[in-house]
C-alpha cells in the first residue's frame, strides 16, 4: 500500500487554510502534499501544464504564502 503524505505533515493547518481560501483550483479538505505543492507553486504563477514546479518557483510561492500568513496573524491580533 502506497502512503500518501498529507500536507499537514509538512505545513501548518493555518497555511493549509490560507491555501484553500486562495487556491485557483479547489483543494480537498485534507489536501495531499502534492495538492499543497501545486497550490504553493500557483501563487508564484506556475503553470501546471509545464510539469512539476522547480525549487525556485516553490520558494517564491512559499514566500508569498508566508507573507499571507503574516498578514493573517497581524490582522487577527495574534502577533507575539
Amino acid at each position: 500500500m502506497k502512503h500518501r503524505t498529507v500536507a499537514s505533515d509538512i505545513i501548518s493547518d493555518q497555511q493549509i487554510r490560507i491555501l484553500q481560501a486562495r487556491a485557483k483550483v479547489p483543494l480537498s479538505k485534507k489536501p495531499t502534499l502534492r495538492e499543497a505543492m501545486l497550490a504553493v507553486a500557483a501563487r508564484a504563477a506556475h503553470i501546471k501544464n509545464n510539469g512539476d514546479p522547480g525549487w525556485q518557483v516553490l520558494g517564491r510561492g512559499y514566500e508569498k504564502l508566508l507573507y499571507s500568513e503574516l498578514g493573517y496573524i497581524l490582522a487577527n491580533g495574534n502577533a507575539g
